[in-house]
């Protein structure tokens, strides 16, 4: 189903400017992907884990389309017109660390995968921030899928593990960043274990959230630009 976009946000409002696209539920769950894409799809697709509990990336109220002020839900009309299929993946409950880690989660975004190949996609990358890197982890683990060309890992948490990756990483972790969850430290390490490419930020603008929140240096805030330029270039080379 089509929904108009509303360029408010809930809990903290914020201008975001995304296109106007498609909501699908997976039946019998909570999940929801958003296609920002109106249209007709690019061949290669971004599809975007945000971190937090998962929930709500993206709602629909009063008819619209309502967005959260995560960095990869704010930064997804960046992708989208850089010539990406580009996909939020939310909930209306939440997605628990054992959802983000579970074999289920795996089903869930295979049915997604296998539904953008009927419309013509066919190549992916899976993207993840914060906790949504859980997720992105425990898929490239999990999924067989030769249409998967990588995964991009932002402000990563240091509970994920890449043991059975087989594709090419590209790590961005702000230098700044305060989440206990999320040491700059340890993403570099993981990132060096596994031979990845790794792209270090600085700067931005002063924190309006705390440390493990969107709008401070563990979302990129104010250095959005950076971080999505690397990952676009880095995806545009695979």
């Amino acid at each position: 189903m089509k929904y108009s976009i509303s360029t408010m946000v809930f809990v903290c409002l914020l201008s975001v400017s995304v296109h106007a696209g498609e909501l699908h539920t997976i039946p019998g769950t909570s999940l929801t992907y958003y296609i920002v894409n109106d249209g007709q799809l690019p061949k290669t697709a971004f599809i975007l884990f945000p971190g937090g509990d998962g929930a709500d990336h993206v709602r629909i109220e009063d008819g619209k389309v309502r967005l959260s002020k995560n960095f990869l839900v704010r930064t997804a009309n960046t992708y989208a017109s850089a010539g990406f299929t580009t996909v939020i993946v939310s909930s209306t409950t939440g997605m628990s660390d054992d959802y983000r880690q579970s074999s289920e989660q795996a089903t869930h975004v295979q049915s997604i995968i296998n539904h953008l190949a009927k419309l013509g996609v066919d190549k992916f990358f899976l993207v993840g921030t914060s906790r949504g890197t859980m997720s992105v982890a425990s898929l490239v683990n999990k999924l067989t899928d030769s249409r998967i060309k990588g995964i991009i890992m932002t402000a990563t948490v240091n509970k994920v593990n890449l043991r059975a990756c087989r594709v090419p990483v590209l790590f961005i972790h702000h230098v700044d960043d305060g989440c206990k969850a999320s040491p700059f430290q340890d993403a570099k390490r993981l990132s060096k274990s596994h031979n990845a490419s790794f792209v270090e930020v600085s700067g931005g603008l002063p924190p309006e959230t705390d440390h493990c929140k969107a709008l401070s240096p563990h979302g990129f805030y104010g250095v959005e630009t950076v971080a999505t330029n690397a990952m676009i270039s880095w995806a545009r080379k695979l």
